[in-house]
């Protein structure tokens, strides 16, 4: 196997360039189904949406890492042992993961509907939400364990299909509808799946302690760099009106545009470094063979991210008029986004090697920095706008990178 990284992604794109288009085609329609929600429906009721879709961002987490958990130990663990252990553990951790949505889903949005936050309609969708895209995650999380990527593709131009249908009910029908049609573009791709691939076991607790063990730590670490990345819009929301975050969540909307590319990477190179782990069995070849391959994706990454700012900088001007005010927040975020990714290796290293607990502590770490620098006008009553808050989201994206970076290069203890 090749360390070299223009050799590694000359080898992805052989291997892996129609599950890219796929991921392509799906986040595309998502991201432009949602920028037709912005036209459409204006900012105070797309400000909704994304409040609607931030706080089930979270609720994905309803299964306390046992998701997370399976991810690993499929390729690392159920694999390599054999027999049905995978099979059965992929059953019991899909009831799981089903039960806790419709209870965390429920207990969330009845504290949102009395709280104010959202009205009966919208809290109802927030449960119906949940449950439909912890499916679809489950699903993705177990053809992706398993290397299945012709299933991907398939759970992927599923979904994809279903989202056309939303912007049709969004356009003819308004916000409700295209939420409800939003919902199943998840669902019924997941329920396609599991229908052909999970087998049906005896309720086997053991599965998810034993996958929860596994995943708690890494869901934790999860959580709290979705903390870091989405504070910003959390005290928007507290602090603003539905329609400030309207036009943030424009910005926030594109920004989710360029990771449909990282994230895809990401999760490729975490299953090439689990393969490269177990071969050299090093925590430093390992480390170095990440730091190689994140270089050259940046690479590539720069010069999209530059076209892509000035294309929607043009089509937002021509096209969006009454969002103009977002495209500083747009550069902002932008610049925070690519600052974010210099760190991509580092993640998959920690997760690899299983250093958790060095990872939650750095995020934790950053988060309560990037909470410092966000909120302090909030505490101290000192003005601020929302551009102002995007412009510090970059100073708390240079934090994460050091605080990130160091304790891996640090690192001169073998683990094999």
């Amino acid at each position: 196997m090749t360390s070299h990284p223009i050799a590694f992604l000359q080898n992805v794109a052989k291997k892996y360039s129609l599950n890219f288009l796929f991921n392509i085609l799906q986040q595309g329609l998502r991201f432009l189904v949602l920028y037709l929600a912005a036209y459409k429906l204006g900012p105070a009721l797309f400000g909704t949406i994304n409040i609607i879709l931030l706080y089930n961002s979270y609720l994905l987490n309803a299964n306390l890492g046992a998701v997370n958990g399976l991810k690993r130990q499929i390729p690392i663990k159920y694999k390599l042992i054999g027999g049905t252990d995978a099979e059965k553990a992929s059953f019991n951790i899909l009831l799981f993961n089903t039960v806790s949505s419709i209870f965390w889903g429920t207990v969330i949005a009845v504290l949102f509907f009395l709280y104010n936050v959202l009205n009966l309609k919208d809290s109802i969708y927030l449960v119906v939400l949940c449950v439909c895209n912890g499916a679809y995650f489950y699903v993705q999380t177990l053809v992706i364990a398993n290397q299945y990527w012709n299933k991907l593709k398939l759970l992927q131009a599923g979904c994809s299909l279903v989202l056309l249908l939303s912007a049709i009910a969004l356009w003819f029908l308004g916000k409700d509808a295209f939420l409800w049609v939003y919902a199943l573009s998840f669902l019924l791709p997941a329920i396609m799946l599991i229908l052909r691939e999970v087998k049906i076991y005896p309720f086997d607790f053991s599965y998810i302690k034993e996958n929860i063990k596994i995943g708690f730590p890494i869901m934790i670490a999860g959580l709290v760099f979705f903390l870091f990345q989405t504070m910003d819009r959390l005290i928007i929301t507290k602090n603003y009106p539905k329609e400030a975050m309207g036009f943030y969540a424009l910005a926030t909307t594109l920004v989710a545009g360029y990771a449909l590319i990282t994230n895809l990477a990401s999760e490729i190179i975490l299953q090439k470094g689990i393969a490269y782990y177990i071969k050299v069995g090093a925590n430093t070849k390992l480390r170095a063979y990440l730091f190689k391959i994140t270089g050259a994706v940046l690479v590539c990454l720069l010069p999209i991210l530059t076209v892509a700012y000035f294309l929607f900088k043009f089509i937002i001007e021509d096209y969006f008029p009454a969002y103009t005010s977002s495209l500083p927040i747009i550069l902002n975020l932008t610049i925070a986004f690519f600052l974010q990714q210099c760190c991509i290796g580092t993640g998959n290293y920690y997760y690899i090697v299983r250093r958790q607990l060095t990872y939650n502590i750095v995020m934790v770490t950053s988060t309560t920095i990037a909470f410092c620098l966000l909120a302090y006008p909030y505490v101290f009553n000192f003005p601020d706008n929302i551009v102002d808050i995007s412009q510090r989201m970059i100073l708390c994206s240079v934090f994460y990178v050091i605080l990130i970076t160091v304790p891996a290069f640090t690192e001169v203890k073998e683990i094999k």
